[in-house]
C-alpha cells in the first residue's frame, strides 16, 4: 500500500516529518480536541512548495452548487505541478464511519463535474499575465488524520465492519508520528490516499469533452 505519483510520494514523507516537528512544539486545538483540516492542507502546500518551488496553489477553490448555481461550495485546495492539477480534499480525526463517510464525500465533490466546470471557467480566462499551462492530469488527493486504531486499520485493509470500502483509492499510503495522547495505544497517524488520472475532468477542463484523452 503506498502512493504512485512520486510528487505526492515525496511530498507525503516530507509533510509527516515536518508536521510531528511542528506538534512536538505547539498543538492548535483546546485540550482534548482535534486540529481542524487547514492545518494539515497547509502543512502539506508546504510541503510540496519546499520540494518543487515553481508549484502554483490555491486554497478554498469555489465552484458552483448543483441546487442554486451560486458558487457556494469550495475545494480545500489545488495544486499545479509538471502538467498534473492536484484537487485536495482534507479531514480531521473522526469516528471510523463517519470520517469514511466524510471522505467519499469529499472524493465524489473532487470527481464532481460542477468542480470541472468551474475550473475551466477559472482557467481559462482572458484576465492572467502569466496563466498556468495546459494540464494534462487531473489527480484527486485525499489528507486524513487519525488517533484511533479502527481509522488506520479501515485505511490499510480498505474494510470496515467487513464491509468492503471500494469507493477509496488503491494508492493509499499512512505516516506513523510516534505521537501518543495520555494514555492511547494508538500514534497519531497521517493517511494519505490519490486516484488514477479523471479523465472526464481533464476533459472538462481542458475544454475537450468527446475527444480523445489520454487515460
Amino acid at each position: 500500500m503506498t502512493l504512485q505519483d512520486p510528487h505526492l510520494l515525496k511530498a507525503f514523507d516530507k509533510l509527516c516529518h515536518d508536521y510531528k516537528a511542528n506538534m512536538m512544539r505547539f498543538r492548535p486545538c483546546k485540550p482534548g480536541g482535534e486540529m481542524l483540516e487547514a492545518n494539515l492542507v497547509f502543512s502539506f502546500i508546504m510541503a510540496f512548495k519546499e520540494l518543487y518551488s515553481n508549484a502554483f496553489w490555491a486554497v478554498e477553490v469555489p465552484f458552483e452548487s448543483t441546487e442554486t448555481n451560486s458558487h457556494n461550495n469550495h475545494l480545500d485546495a489545488l495544486i499545479f505541478f509538471d502538467g498534473t492539477l492536484y484537487l485536495i480534499e482534507a479531514k480531521r480525526d473522526y469516528a471510523t464511519q463517519d470520517q469514511l463517510n466524510l471522505m467519499r464525500d469529499d472524493l465524489a465533490r473532487i470527481k464532481s463535474q460542477r468542480l470541472a466546470t468551474s475550473l475551466q471557467k477559472m482557467i481559462h480566462r482572458d484576465v492572467y499575465d502569466n496563466p498556468l499551462s495546459e494540464v494534462n492530469k487531473v489527480i484527486g488527493v485525499l489528507l486524513a488524520d487519525t488517533w484511533q486504531n479502527s481509522n488506520r486499520n479501515a485505511w490499510r485493509s480498505g474494510v470496515y465492519k467487513g464491509e468492503t470500502q471500494d469507493w477509496l483509492p488503491r494508492h493509499r499510503a499512512m505516516g506513523d508520528l510516534g505521537i501518543y495522547a495520555q494514555g492511547a495505544r494508538t500514534p497519531y497517524t497521517l493517511m494519505a490516499a490519490h486516484t488514477d488520472n479523471l479523465t472526464q475532468s481533464l476533459e472538462t477542463i481542458r475544454g475537450i469533452r468527446g475527444k480523445n484523452v489520454e487515460h
